[in-house]
């Protein structure tokens, strides 16, 4: 499926204009694994501060999400793309000349986010990096067809995650 240029340019926008919190206190200890450098996942609630030290459940998490007119604590569920299933990642620029990541998703990882996204239209998906929330926009398409663009990141945090996903990138297939 190809997505027309304005509508493509919504996409993206729709998925990744929020930047990055402000603090690194919502970062795992010890490092991350090659899964959660970057994680998709499913907002299940959004309630105002100060959030909570622990999820729900095992697997959730909660991290605090900042913007100029709300700050919010987001509870996030279990991943439904991470990095294990990206297959490739370019580096490139918005219009904007901001820093963007381009990446191509393998089957599983694309069938889990068009089917959740197929289940779920309306409601938000957070882009996690490194335990950071970048963006939680709400999902406006059914089909993502193995495609995601992250924007929010400095040029070196975008540098960074790219060199650290191609080092665990599995080849297409």
């Amino acid at each position: 499926m190809t997505i027309p240029g304005p509508s493509r340019r919504r996409l993206v926008a729709a998925v990744v204009a929020v930047g990055l919190c402000s603090t690194g206190a919502a970062c795992k200890k010890g490092g991350s694994s090659a899964g959660s450098l970057l994680e998709l996942r499913p907002v299940l609630a959004s309630n105002p501060p100060p959030c909570p030290k622990k999820a729900p459940k095992k697997d959730e998490i909660v991290l605090p999400k900042k913007t100029d007119d709300k700050d919010e604590c987001l509870e996030l569920g279990q991943p439904i793309v991470d990095g294990k299933d990206v297959r490739s990642a370019t580096i490139g620029e918005t219009p904007a000349k901001e820093p963007a990541l381009s990446i191509v998703l393998g089957g599983i990882g694309s069938a889990n986010l068009d089917g959740y996204a197929q289940r779920n239209q309306g409601k938000r998906l957070a882009i996690v990096a490194d335990g950071t929330l970048v963006s939680a926009p709400v999902l406006q398409f059914s089909s993502f067809a193995g495609r995601i663009q992250v924007t929010g990141l400095s040029k070196e945090r975008t540098d960074d995650l790219f060199n650290r996903l191609n080092k665990i990138m599995k080849p297409a297939g």
